[in-house]
């Protein structure tokens, strides 16, 4: 069965094409522009409205505020499918237009889109955006991700020797959306499109088989709290 946490993953790699809405925001930091226009897709798929997120996030961060300013520069976030267009890539294109500096973002799909959006707000955290020229992006390894061990439970622990105590205590965390969503948030600045999660026994924790339930737990077990296991609530690991 498919759970949220990996639903999220695969939807992170949607793609969508529809008219562009644009919103302008004011820069105050000395290095960059006075103004700049930000134009995004309301209807984009997620990694889209993410890294548009991201870029506002930033813009806030340096003292930023929104304007409306035909004059200003823009950075244009756009999904422009190409035939043999690697996944993930994407094209960074800096033009003048009537004085008008443009920087327009390709994605061969969502993610591509998200990745140079990611380039843009980084350059705007560093002061960098009039130095952004022209430029061809493509991923050298199609899978780039982490292995992360999962403590499920105490009495299904992710690690052979219980000699620590850092997983015992993170038990509960596991169950909460807030963490996983902050952490595949910071995989996706990172670059990373893979999680692979880890336990030494899935049974109990993971799934639940047909025919086998009385293998699943019915609670989860930590060091400091007893908490009824969310499985028809919405956790990482879905309704079983």
């Amino acid at each position: 069965m498919k759970s949220p946490l990996i639903a999220l993953v695969t939807r992170s790699l949607a793609s969508a094409v529809a008219p562009i809405a644009f919103l302008s925001i004011a820069l105050s930091v000395p290095a960059l522009a006075a103004n700049l226009e930000l134009a995004v897709d309301p209807a984009a798929a997620e990694p889209v409205k993410f890294v548009a997120e991201e870029i506002r996030r930033e813009a806030a961060a340096n003292g930023m505020t929104l304007v409306n300013e035909a004059i200003a520069p823009r950075v244009v976030l756009s999904v422009e499918k190409v035939a043999g267009a690697a996944a993930e890539s994407y094209r960074m294109r800096v033009q003048t237009e009537a004085g008008r500096r443009i920087i327009t973002v390709l994605g061969a799909d969502a993610a591509g889109a998200m990745y140079g959006g990611l380039d843009v707000a980084e350059a705007i955290r560093t002061g960098t955006l009039d130095s952004l020229k022209d430029s061809d992006h493509r991923p050298h390894l199609p899978r780039r991700g982490i292995k992360f061990n999962c403590p499920l439970d105490e009495r299904t622990p992710t690690y052979e020797s219980n000699k620590g105590d850092a997983e015992f205590r993170n038990v509960l965390t596991m169950w909460g959306m807030n963490f996983w969503k902050a952490q595949i948030d910071e995989l996706a600045r990172s670059r990373y499109n893979c999680l692979s999660l880890w336990n030494m026994h899935p049974f109990p924790s993971m799934v639940r088989v047909p025919g086998y339930e009385d293998a699943a737990l019915t609670d989860v077990v930590s060091t400091t709290e007893r908490a009824k296991c969310p499985w028809t609530k919405r956790s990482p690991f879905g309704a079983r």
